[in-house]
């Protein structure tokens, strides 16, 4: 009997794994948890960082960003980021997202070496983690990865000279060979990593996009 309960129990276990993923839990960051997160040397998120089963019942076809980004473990401080931004996790959750997105998303070498680059702001000079640390600054920080004008093909960027952000900000598109160069620093090309959901596309990039006003 205890075996066959055993069996049971794994049988609905397993049932649950295969019907629903592990995505980051929404948790605001505490002034405290960021200064504590400050002295120790590393990011502040990953104090943060819990995580929840989410349903993946739907098809492939039917999933949004949120369903997918979060099976890239590349992509884990990205996501713990956006979690702070209430607006942003509900348009990747959006299945009916209308006009869908285009986000380019850093891998989290690319987010650690951000972290303690100093990058020319309106109040000067700040790292990374000073301007994450700040509501506004994160919520324009992460606009400027979002292109809100459909799913871009490598075909479209290839195209294009300008891409318009929701932060209002323009990213400058350059070609180089088979690459196409925004804001002169980051690369995308037919090979880059993507992923594709029904409210978007993702690019992964190894660094983060900062405007042309800003000098890094």
């Amino acid at each position: 009997m205890a075996r066959f309960a055993l069996v049971i129990g794994l049988t609905l276990l397993y049932s649950l794994l295969t019907s629903a993923q592990l995505v980051p839990n929404f948790t605001p960051i505490s002034e405290e948890t960021f200064a504590e997160a400050m002295d120790q040397d590393r990011h502040p998120f990953e104090a943060t960082s819990g995580l929840v089963f989410q349903n993946t019942e739907t098809s492939s076809n039917e999933q949004t960003l949120l369903d997918k980004l979060p099976r890239d473990k590349s992509l884990s401080i990205f996501l713990d980021v956006v979690m702070q931004v209430p607006t942003l996790v509900h348009m990747f959750n959006n299945a009916t997202l209308d006009p869908a997105v285009t986000v380019f998303t850093p891998t989290n070498g690319a987010f650690k070496a951000f972290f303690d680059t100093e990058t020319m702001t309106e109040h000067g000079k700040e790292s990374g983690r000073r301007i994450l640390a700040s509501d506004a600054d994160m919520h324009e920080f992460l606009a400027y990865h979002v292109v809100p004008s459909g799913k871009l093909t490598f075909q479209d960027l290839a195209k294009a000279s300008t891409l318009e952000t929701m932060a209002k900000k323009t990213i400058d598109v350059k070609h180089s060979g088979k690459k196409a160069m925004l804001n002169g620093k980051v690369a995308v090309s037919e090979d880059s990593k993507v992923i594709e959901a029904k409210n978007g596309i993702a690019y992964k990039v190894d660094r983060v996009l900062t405007s042309l006003n800003d000098i890094d």
